[in-house]
């Protein structure tokens, strides 16, 4: 896909549709004009160091294959970009209208049964990872505002 096909078919305004941040990078609310539906695309500068690369496409390769689970939020797909001021990567993802726990923590309070289900949910997607063999994969910044929430049933 090229940068202006890309562009044509998500659409997303960086000062108003941010949805976090983070170390490796932005993630935006974007409207999929093809799909005809909301995804959360993740924007993240390729860094170098020591001449090896860390691009949100590595991430993709190393769980591409992975079957679904509803536990685990993966990349749909990434694109690269170079821009005037840098290499670009776009990952798509399936967007979460609840927010991340943190939100739900700030604006509700939870039951014992709703915690239980949300340590749940969060050990049986780190389990179906591990057993999966995605054992390259070390999240290095579990927090509430990192774990995302699907509101079911």
């Amino acid at each position: 896909m090229t940068k202006e096909e890309f562009k044509e078919r998500y659409e997303f305004n960086v000062r108003t549709d941010r949805i976090g941040s983070g170390a490796f990078g932005t993630v935006y609310k974007a409207y999929d004009n093809l799909r005809d539906q909301w995804k959360a695309i993740k924007v993240g500068e390729v860094k170098f160091f020591s001449n090896k690369e860390f691009s949100l496409i590595s991430e993709f390769d190393i769980t591409k294959n992975l079957p679904v689970h509803k536990n685990v939020a993966n990349y749909e797909s990434v694109y690269q970009f170079e821009e005037t001021n840098g290499l670009f990567d776009y990952a798509i993802m399936q967007y979460y209208p609840e927010g991340n726990l943190k939100q739900l923590l700030d604006k509700e309070t939870l039951d014992q049964n709703q915690k239980i289900d949300i340590a749940n949910g969060f050990i049986n997607g780190i389990h179906f990872l591990h057993t999966n063999n995605v054992k390259k994969i070390i999240h290095r910044d579990l927090k509430p505002s990192n774990i995302l929430v699907a509101k079911r049933g």
